[in-house]
């Protein structure tokens, strides 16, 4: 039983010791771990420095025999916080990195985590239980001084220190020694270094065909068609740093959307990325399979950025980071840029008037199959929507104000996504489904909202509206004029 004490506290203090050495060594990305685990901003910085240091406080107490108890209480208080914390995420749908060994060792959390914790929390309740009148032998024969048993578990956490660095210097060797050998060889690491991940300024961007969250599809063409910039952010939503830089892209998305075109394309299943982006408004979200899209564009991981130009060609380097995407979109926008020379793309406000509009004929959120053009009575607004379009949810009570503002005028929405989700907007109009976004398309529509007027002949009676500010404009343009003798 004293053996197996002993060897209990010696290994509960040696995951201690190199987990908060580790800790202590990367202290920015303990923070950033702090954050994905939803610990609030003025915690942080002063958590990240507390974490380790516990954590090492309860590896020297489980060395004596006199403070071994108290050390095993401590790590069974930290590994049920740090379990209870990973169960909370995981049921929430997230998998944010652990980072328990700092630079060491940090994957998404899982039950592996859980298993690897549960573990050493039975080790701890070991020698809390069986420990608490004789913690086992101890290390330092009887009658050693204090200053003795001091020295000891200091020169004991300096070897541990060592140790971890070693293995740290050792996985660097073992994954980039090769490389090192041979720009050594090439003599190349006498010049500047060229970047590391991206594709190089003035390179033609990667296409694309991605899904969208609500059964839509997205392609770089179509973001590129209204002749702005396209600004690509790789993210995944069990990220930190991605899920602390979500809020800035809804503002950066509403704010700017006149001067660049923002898309996220993301990791993971939809369900996952759901949570993540409806809270903040997003849209142009999609989602790639692994990681196909991301290294084609050389993203060293998430999140990064890069933008591609009118042209279709990649304008800026790669920008990997939290802090690097941030200076990434700033730059970009507060920039005074010269007019990139013209391009021929068609101009998506600019619809067939007075031709007969494209047919519309789609089943209803009842799955009756309705035409558009057969009632001829009404003139019809026709909505291009989706429900988890962050622009579409800012106008959506103005809209549902709108729906029977006049005579003569009918809303109908062709709209993504199930009809869980559109029923859920509460709109009285009737609503259209489609898989992907071919009917909009088929009027020059490259995204949501947007809306066009067709009158009582089945012709395209208006400009394509684009935007929440115009798609209003035109519905209230419907309803006046329906007033009019």
């Amino acid at each position: 039983m004293n053996i197996a004490l002993l060897v209990a506290r010696l290994g509960l203090a040696l995951v201690f010791a190199v987990s908060g050495g580790a800790k202590v060594m990367d202290l920015a990305g303990t923070r950033e771990a702090l954050a994905s685990f939803g610990v609030p901003e003025p915690l942080r910085r002063s958590g990240s420095v507390a974490l380790p240091v516990l954590e090492l406080a309860v590896a020297v107490l489980l060395v004596p025999l006199a403070t071994a108890w108290w050390g095993a209480i401590g790590a069974m208080v930290l590994l049920g916080g740090f379990t209870a914390a990973m169960l909370r995420s995981l049921a929430a749908g997230e998998r944010p990195d652990c980072h328990c060994f700092g630079q060491l060792h940090s994957e998404p959390i899982g039950w592996r985590s859980i298993l690897r914790n549960v573990v050493l929390l039975g080790a701890a309740g070991f020698v809390v239980v069986a420990g608490h009148s004789d913690a086992g032998h101890s290390v330092v024969p009887a009658g050693t001084s204090s200053l003795t048993i001091v020295v000891i578990v200091a020169l004991s956490l300096l070897a541990l220190a060592v140790i971890g660095e070693g293995v740290v210097l050792y996985s660097l060797v073992v994954s980039h020694g090769g490389v090192l050998r041979r720009l050594t060889e090439a003599g190349a690491l006498s010049e500047p270094l060229p970047p590391a991940s991206g594709l190089p300024v003035g390179a033609e961007a990667p296409g694309f065909v991605l899904a969208g969250l609500h059964g839509d599809t997205q392609t770089l063409s179509a973001l590129r068609a209204s002749g702005r910039p396209v600004m690509l952010i790789f993210t995944d939503p069990g990220c930190g740093p991605c899920a602390e830089l979500t809020p800035e892209i809804g503002v950066w998305q509403s704010d700017h959307a006149s001067t660049v075109t923002i898309a996220i394309v993301s990791r993971g299943s939809r369900e996952d990325n759901l949570a993540k982006t409806a809270e903040h408004l997003l849209s142009n979200v999609v989602l790639q399979d692994d990681d196909e899209v991301s290294s084609a564009y050389g993203s060293p991981g998430t999140p990064s950025a890069v933008v591609v130009d009118a042209q279709g060609r990649i304008a800026t380097p790669m920008a990997g980071g939290a802090p690097a995407v941030r200076a990434l979109f700033a730059s970009f926008v507060d920039t005074p840029r010269a007019q990139p020379a013209p391009v021929h793309l068609p101009d998506p406000k600019v619809s067939p008037i007075g031709r007969p509009a494209p047919e519309v004929t789609l089943p209803d959120l009842d799955g009756e199959v309705v035409t558009v053009a057969d009632d001829p009575s009404s003139t019809t607004v026709l909505f291009f929507w989706s429900p988890g379009c962050g622009f579409c949810t800012q106008i959506l009570d103005d809209v549902r104000a709108r729906e029977h503002g006049a005579d003569g005028v009918r809303f109908v929405f062709v709209s993504t996504g199930s009809v869980a989700d559109n029923r859920a907007l509460g709109l009285d109009s009737t609503v259209l489904l489609e898989e992907q976004f071919g009917v909009g398309r088929a009027f020059g529509a490259t995204g949501t909202p947007s809306a066009v007027l067709i009158d009582t002949e089945g012709k395209v009676a208006s400009p394509l509206a684009v935007g929440g500010p115009e798609v209003l404009a035109l519905a209230d343009r419907a309803v006046v004029g329906s007033d009019q003798p």
